[in-house]
């Protein structure tokens, strides 16, 4: 990373609660990731906030934090369309990449993960890979099937 640090990372999110910054997002655990990566490079850091843009009818009470997991980031600012809240955060997220919980199918679908795993096992880390998962669709896996579809068939 060559830049400064990250100053603002804006999360979406399906609810979040207002007192501890806990959020739900689509399941698949995609911010938090990115977030583990950006710590790893440096380029987050405690300073980083992390934001999220939701309606009003959103913002719930009963998000239980003993449901949380050790790798999900909480936002620090809510942004709806009546209000701002900050969220004071009871603790820094780790940021670190769990391996052991990453199927091949996520490792395969997130190039930037591959290549630091690559540069982790030629420094000599031995990581391990979590067990196989049927990811759900999206939008961006499937736009980039359909480039490689197109490519072959020029080819």
């Amino acid at each position: 990373w060559r830049g400064g640090p990250v100053d603002l990372i804006v999360a979406g999110s399906v609810a979040v609660n207002p007192y501890t910054g806990d959020r739900i997002g689509r399941g698949v655990g995609m911010l938090d990731l990115r977030y583990a990566v950006l710590r790893h490079m440096k380029a987050v850091t405690d300073r980083t906030l992390v934001a999220t843009l939701v309606h009003d009818c959103q913002v719930v009470e009963d998000i239980p934090s003993e449901r949380m997991l050790k790798y999900d980031v909480p936002v620090d600012i809510i942004v709806t369309p009546t209000s701002v809240r900050l969220v004071e955060r009871a603790a820094q997220p780790s940021g670190d990449i769990y391996w052991d919980l990453l199927s091949p199918q996520k490792l395969g679908g997130f190039a930037v993960l591959g290549a630091l795993r690559a540069r982790l096992e030629a420094e000599g880390a031995e990581l391990s890979t979590g067990p196989a998962e049927l990811l759900a669709p999206s939008p961006f896996r499937n736009r980039a099937q359909r480039r490689g579809r197109r490519a072959k068939a020029k080819a």
